[in-house]
């Protein structure tokens, strides 16, 4: 009998759960709170290939949840360049 291959899925996606409660605080979140959604958050195993398949429907990426802090950075980074851009 082969295994098949699994994946985490994040229901809803990390990315909107951080953006979520960073609204709801009114400013960046820390790293120990990015951390913490993170390790409170519903995932799902699934087949491999079930993030890519999502993230196409959905029309973006979720988070790594290996690299969440770096990846919440770049996001928060790539964010305010957005909206100063806009200005």
């Amino acid at each position: 009998m082969m295994e098949e291959s699994l994946e985490l899925v994040f229901m809803p996606p990390l990315i909107v759960l951080l953006i979520n409660a960073q609204n709801n605080k009114g400013e960046p979140l820390t790293q120990s709170e990015v951390e913490a959604i993170r390790d409170k958050a519903v995932c799902i195993a699934l087949p491999a290939g079930s993030n890519a398949m999502m993230a196409e429907k959905r029309g973006y990426d979720d988070i790594d949840p290996e690299f969440v802090w770096q990846e919440y950075l770049h996001y928060l980074s790539t964010f305010s360049d957005t909206e100063d851009n806009e200005k």
